[in-house]
């Protein structure tokens, strides 16, 4: 065979062993420059599953206890809860809630009530004039081990609107007081410190216009509920009455003769 023949051969198989060592190499190398498999991440049935907190109430703690009377006419809505430090948060639903405390007697009955029981809801229809009625929702948090029949539940949320109604009737009493007095320090021109407080108690007036009367004035003959205020300055008394609804007159300087007393009175 010529010698350019073998020649040729000589470099063609010189060229397919180079060839084949750089496509040996650069697929090994690639195979070292492959990125490590990363660790598979755990699909969402493998996921850590959070721990439940307890229900913020709207004041921002667990509370124990939530109660909420809704009338349906006139958009009535009273509401009472009791936090996790046993402070009650009240007033009617369309304000903001006032801070107080329980009595150590309704203290020690709430503590009785989730220590007894189980956590339950209740919500009841009841009357609330002749021609309305009102929606009333409990929530208890209770720690106990029994469950609450019907009727205790119904126990549970008296127990809460007797809560809320002295609320409500102590805050109506301080601010009346707060205004005979304002009213009483202008007329006489003194500082309130100087005026004392000698009564303040819950009285059903005989009248419309509280027992006060005046010649030509008509009043409506019905029973009225309110609060005589008596005040004292310097050794003089003043009386001051008042009803539900915010109404304050002054007794002072009225005569004698159209005065009449309340029919019943209170605590």
């Amino acid at each position: 065979m010529p010698k350019g023949v073998w020649f040729i051969l000589g470099f063609a198989v010189a060229f397919l062993l180079i060839v084949a060592f750089l496509v040996g190499a650069a697929l090994h190398g690639g195979a070292l420059a492959r990125p490590a498999p990363t660790p598979a991440t755990p699909t969402p049935s493998e996921a850590p599953i959070p721990v439940a907190t307890p229900t913020a109430s709207p004041t921002g703690s667990a509370s124990g206890l939530r109660w909420l009377r809704q009338g349906e006419w006139a958009g009535q809505c009273s509401r009472l809860e009791i936090d996790a430090l046993h402070q009650a948060h009240y007033g009617p639903c369309q304000e903001g809630t006032r801070l107080a405390y329980l009595t150590p007697e309704e203290l020690a009955t709430y503590l009785a009530f989730v220590a007894r029981y189980m956590p339950f809801d209740y919500a009841v229809q009841e009357p609330l004039t002749e021609w309305a009625r009102a929606t009333v929702q409990l929530h208890l948090e209770g720690r106990g081990q029994r469950a609450a029949t019907v009727e205790e539940q119904a126990e549970v949320a008296r127990w809460a609107a007797s809560v809320f109604d002295r609320l409500m009737e102590e805050e109506k009493r301080a601010d009346l007081l707060a205004a005979a007095r304002r009213e009483l320090a202008g007329r006489l021109s003194v500082a309130m410190d100087a005026i004392q407080v000698i009564e303040v108690r819950a009285v059903t007036w005989p009248d419309a216009c509280l027992g006060l009367h005046a010649e030509g004035v008509f009043c409506a003959q019905v029973l009225t509920r309110g609060y005589r205020i008596v005040l004292g300055v310097e050794g003089r008394t003043y009386e001051f009455r008042a009803d539900e609804h915010g109404t304050l007159r002054a007794v002072e300087g009225l005569d004698p003769r159209f005065i009449l007393s309340p029919v019943s009175s209170g605590g």
